[in-house]
């Protein structure tokens, strides 16, 4: 049986091959750091609020979101007024519906798995959306696990078509989107071909995995990382590098 893989194993094999080896294959443990647990907390508001508006339409978004936030020990009022504006736009001025929310996905064709934030239809099209709790930046960085969740909706649901994906940061309120087009210059863009490039690119990275390619990336990330003094102690780099 080959390697099951996800977005995130994907993005961390990219970044450090070695950080990879000592998370999924070491399972090592470390601390969860103060980032995680505001994205965590974040994610778990929205997906608390769709639950909520599936089931009555009337609510007010803003106050149904506070009061999800007033349960939590963390300032997250800003993230909250953020997704009010966001979900008011999509769901109520665009009129989008949603399709899944917080919907994990297993591939069993492509043995990788995914967890989709939100995924909203309008006129049979979908749009699947992920959450950044961070700082923003062009939906072009997440261009490759947008594929990815693409792959995992269309694959389970072979009827539908994915044709945008976006990020929302709800730190700062901004969404960025493209679409999944061969001809609109008006758009962000992912191609056919990019698209299967970042298919190949998930096989490519198993097959080193499997091989046990686990070469550190040496960058200026390195003091940051939570592995650190595991390639320290392996020698791969020393306090003085970076």
């Amino acid at each position: 049986m080959s390697y099951k893989l996800s977005k995130s194993k994907i993005n961390d094999y990219l970044q450090c091959p070695r950080k990879f080896r000592y998370r999924y294959i070491d399972e090592i443990k470390v601390p969860q750091n103060i980032y995680f647990k505001i994205g965590s907390d974040v994610h778990q508001i929205a997906e608390d609020f769709i639950n909520i508006w599936k089931r009555d339409k009337s609510i007010d978004i803003l106050k149904t979101l506070l009061e999800l936030e007033a349960a939590y020990e963390g300032d997250y009022k800003k993230h909250c007024i953020h997704m009010a504006s966001f979900f008011t736009e999509k769901l109520i001025d665009e009129e989008y519906e949603v399709f899944s929310a917080e919907e994990y996905l297993l591939s069993e064709r492509y043995n990788f798995s995914g967890l989709a934030d939100i995924v909203l239809e309008k006129d049979g099209e979908l749009t699947v959306i992920d959450y950044k709790s961070g700082r923003s930046h062009t939906v072009k960085k997440y261009v490759t696990e947008l594929c990815y969740y693409k792959m995992l909706i269309e694959d389970k649901y072979p009827q539908k078509k994915v044709r945008y994906a976006g990020i929302f940061f709800t730190k700062d309120g901004k969404y960025s989107e493209l679409m999944f087009d061969d001809e609109n210059k008006n758009a962000i863009i992912c191609t056919q071909r990019e698209y299967e490039s970042k298919i190949e690119l998930m096989y490519e990275i198993r097959e080193k995995i499997e091989k046990k390619e686990f070469t550190p990336n040496r960058q200026f990330l390195c003091k940051y990382c939570d592995f650190k003094k595991y390639c320290d102690a392996e020698g791969f780099i020393t306090l003085d590098d970076f």
